[in-house]
């Protein structure tokens, strides 16, 4: 149902849709693999507004070693949004996500309001209509405007910019069948809620860079360690590595985009993150290089290194993008 839907909206053109996207974003790693397919679109007209939505889905699949014995843990996730543009500054977004990762027993539910402002130096002005003209003039006068402003809304100007967001997420972990009853005893299911504040701020100077830092900080309604500790006594085969590495107390994010032509795109990214479950860091870097194609296709390979507390995961990555 999910995909129909998707399908769906990529290929009608909705009655106040002007631009779609589909995009296909892959990594490949010695013991993790991750693919995932999104969908996005907005409406773009003459005005100062516009709004735009997204869907996506990812399958994540990666594998650990416990007692000699090769454990596999599969997460399915579900993301979805929508927001609003306005007065060429202002950007209100509010997202959902759903995830189940069935060895675990874990699955999470969450949404997140964000608040984007830019500001743009210099002006995009259009000159306008003089008075007097009579019908004919005065359509003349409106279509060269209406060029003029296509061509100052594709003239760059140097911003800067903040977001900020705010989002709640609700763990849930199920015993696994077997356990689910011991004797007359009922085992009850394990939860945990994660609250997160974000502040980032952008900027792009010139046409050929973008810059972008952040921080987030995480809070919980219980203890993360005695969560965790719950989730290893309820599914002690599973490997829990992808469900405790969502369990941060703080993190700060980075990313630099390089444009040096029309066509080429270098985007290099990166985190750190602090555990809220034993307060080890992990440290997460990756590299783009992204090329169009033609009009509608854009293709970019590059490689992602992961390092934690005893694990290095080093892993390609293949994006690919379709806009009509």
């Amino acid at each position: 149902m999910y995909f129909a839907l998707i399908i769906f909206l990529a290929s009608t053109n909705a009655v106040f849709a002007t631009e779609h996207s589909l995009s296909s974003d892959t990594i490949f790693g010695k013991d993790y693999f991750h693919e995932s397919i999104g969908y996005q679109g907005r409406t773009a007209n003459r005005t100062d507004s516009e709004w735009k939505w997204s869907l996506g889905y990812a399958l994540s699949q990666s594998t650990t070693e416990s007692n000699g014995t090769k454990l596999t843990d599969k997460t399915n996730d579900f993301s979805g949004g929508g927001g609003w543009k306005g007065w060429r500054s202002f950007d209100v977004g509010l997202n959902f996500d759903l995830s189940n990762t069935p060895a675990e027993g874990l699955s999470s539910t969450g949404g997140a309001l964000s608040l984007t402002y830019t500001y743009q130096f210099g002006n995009r002005s259009s000159k306008k209509i003089p008075a007097g003209k009579d019908k004919e003039e005065l359509e003349m006068e409106k279509k060269k405007d209406e060029d003029n402003e296509d061509a100052s809304e594709s003239r760059f100007l140097p911003s800067v910019g903040v977001s900020i967001e705010g989002g709640n997420s609700a763990y849930t972990q199920a015993p696994p069948p077997q356990k689910r009853q011991s004797g007359k005893i009922q085992i009850p299911s394990v939860s945990i809620q994660q609250t997160k504040k974000s502040l980032s701020l952008f900027g792009s100077p010139w046409e050929w860079l973008y810059i972008k830092i952040g921080a987030s900080n995480y809070t919980y309604d219980r203890n993360v360690a005695n969560f965790l500790n719950n989730m290893e006594s309820l599914a002690p085969l599973a490997g829990i590595t992808s469900a405790t590495s969502g369990f941060l107390s703080k993190a700060t994010d980075w990313a630099i985009s390089f444009y040096p032509s029309d066509l080429w795109s270098i985007d290099f990214s990166g985190s750190i993150g602090t555990n809220a479950g034993d307060g080890t860091k992990s440290k997460d870097t990756k590299l783009v290089v992204s090329y169009d194609i033609s009009d509608s296709w854009r293709l970019g390979l590059g490689g992602q290194k992961y390092v934690s507390s005893g694990l290095t995961d080093n892993t390609l990555l293949l994006n690919v993008d379709y806009h009509f």
